[in-house]
């Protein structure tokens, strides 16, 4: 498995088109994107910070990337959407903790099934694979797969001041149904494995590395 990272002295130019790019932000939490070379072959961060946020960042030689499963026309067309994705969706998209409901249309615009929907940084990622029908992670294989019930309270907790009423009130439903809680390093090890879509088990191994490398 290779990977790169600017603390290995790697930069941008090391970036092939698009990569999955994961850091560590604490012991127990993971950051991930995709870095991605824009139409000017300036290299740019697209990653879900938080609810609402800027999606796109500069290229942050801090995350440690690895190269996605793709033919290199393929590549092309997934940078291409990147691209989309920021322009199209300026002022962010919401926070949640459950994977379902937060979709984005195959141009780009983030188009919820449910009003209230959001996304973490990993189903932000996974769902952009999934709206060019290149799902990464086989829902229907995570669905005995534990809430994580600590974590997810404590990011609605933090999300709180930022969420409507309405909007925790949805969340806090996802919640106590058990929402199943995809993390940073199994979607980044989804999208490098071939074959997919994945299951937990298909990506356990990989992702047990990416956290050894991180």
């Amino acid at each position: 498995m290779d990977y790169y990272s600017g603390t290995l002295s790697n930069g941008p130019e090391d970036v092939d088109v698009v990569c999955v790019a994961i850091k560590k932000v604490d012991e127990d939490q993971n950051h991930m994107g995709l870095f991605f070379t824009d139409e000017d072959g300036e290299v740019m961060l697209l990653h879900q910070p938080w609810h609402y946020r800027d999606l796109l960042t500069c290229f942050d030689p801090s995350y440690y990337w690895f190269d996605i499963a793709l033919d290199p026309a393929t590549k092309i067309h997934f940078a291409t959407i990147c691209a989309l994705i920021a322009s199209e969706n300026p002022k962010g998209v919401p926070y949640g903790i459950c994977f379902l409901g937060g979709n984005f249309s195959e141009n780009g615009v983030y188009s919820p099934e449910e009003k209230y929907a959001g996304l973490t940084c990993a189903t932000f990622v996974a769902q952009i694979f999934a709206s060019q029908d290149l799902e990464i992670v086989d829902i229907s294989l995570w669905e005995g797969v534990p809430p994580d019930e600590k974590w997810q309270t404590k990011i609605l907790n933090n999300l709180e001041p930022y969420y409507t009423p309405e909007f925790l009130k949805y969340q806090m439903g996802r919640l106590v149904e058990g929402a199943t809680r995809f993390r940073p390093e199994e979607v980044t090890a989804a999208a490098i494995l071939k074959n997919p879509p994945h299951g937990p088990n298909d990506v356990a191994d990989t992702a047990k590395q990416i956290v050894s490398i991180i």
